[in-house]
């Protein structure tokens, strides 16, 4: 099995290899059969080491096949495409007896996304979706921030749809599970064009608290999120943090600008190294 080392920006070493087992845990021939944009958050919301097998996994995903895999030839027969799903996994073994898939479901039994938007932003906007980027759970509380999707014929071929939100799907957890069916959404304000770039956060989050197991905790929840200059085809970092305990509160969230933390999202400048903690 190869294997690679890396140095990271802080100096530490790590090695990298193929996790073949994993890789198997998700080539599957019925029902659900793959999908993109995956991420995996612990229901503890214990992010650090040495507690993943006391806890349940979430994996979601955006774009997601259901239906058959011809095992001899891997083509797909019989199947539909829905914009996001997610699978629940008990423990850290890559064991597909522990492994759940979850979709939505149509008046007719046919597969559709877990969560179709509701929001005042998606009302109006005629066919929309979510595609689900990463998320994390505080206070018996999974959140999503996905990005709104919507389509645009005008698009070029393949690429016909525009996304032009961000969302907060918030999803009370009851006995280590998701209680879905009282999931709430909202619209959020972390979606920002203008004439120089487009900014939307919710790609990653980093709860850099005593909760998640953080080394050396400051309080806060860092929110990353995609930069993209006007015409420019290379996505940049950039980072906003908000304190754990006010989470939900929109205005609490500060944007880096490239020397201090601003209550401004027009501001943010693309991350370009280490955040002083004290700025």
């Amino acid at each position: 099995m190869s294997e690679e080392q890396k140095t990271t920006a802080a100096g530490l070493r790590i090695s990298v290899r193929e996790a073949p087992e994993w890789t198997a845990l998700f080539k599957r021939e019925e029902r659900w059969t793959g999908g993109d944009g995956i991420y995996a958050i612990p229901l503890s919301g214990h992010e650090g080491p040495g507690q993943a097998d006391a806890t349940r996994h979430v994996f979601v995903f955006g774009d997601t096949f259901i239906g058959r895999v011809d095992p001899e030839t891997a083509q797909r027969r019989d199947f539909a495409m829905v914009y996001n799903t997610l699978a629940l996994l008990d423990g850290n073994k890559p064991d597909p007896a522990q492994l759940r898939f979850i979709w939505g479901q149509n008046g007719d039994g046919s597969a559709t996304a877990i969560f179709p938007p509701s929001t005042a932003k998606s009302a109006g906007a005629g066919e929309c979706w979510y595609w689900l980027q990463d998320g994390l759970v505080i206070d018996g509380h999974m959140y999503l921030m996905p990005m709104l999707v919507r389509s645009d014929p005008d698009g070029p071929p393949g690429f016909q749809f525009r996304d032009f939100g961000v969302c907060l799907i918030k999803i009370p957890l009851a006995a280590d599970d998701l209680d879905l069916s009282n999931h709430q959404q909202r619209d959020t304000p972390f979606f920002h064009v203008n004439a120089a770039r487009k900014l939307y956060f919710g790609a990653a989050f980093m709860p850099h608290t005593t909760t998640a197991g953080a080394p050396e905790p400051d309080g806060y929840i860092y929110v990353y999120g995609r930069y993209q200059g006007a015409g420019d085809n290379e996505i940049k970092l950039a980072v906003a943090r908000v304190p754990e305990g006010v989470f939900e509160d929109f205005d609490q969230l500060r944007f880096w600008d490239g020397a201090a933390w601003s209550t401004d999202i027009a501001a943010t400048t693309p991350w370009a190294g280490a955040v002083p903690s004290s700025a």
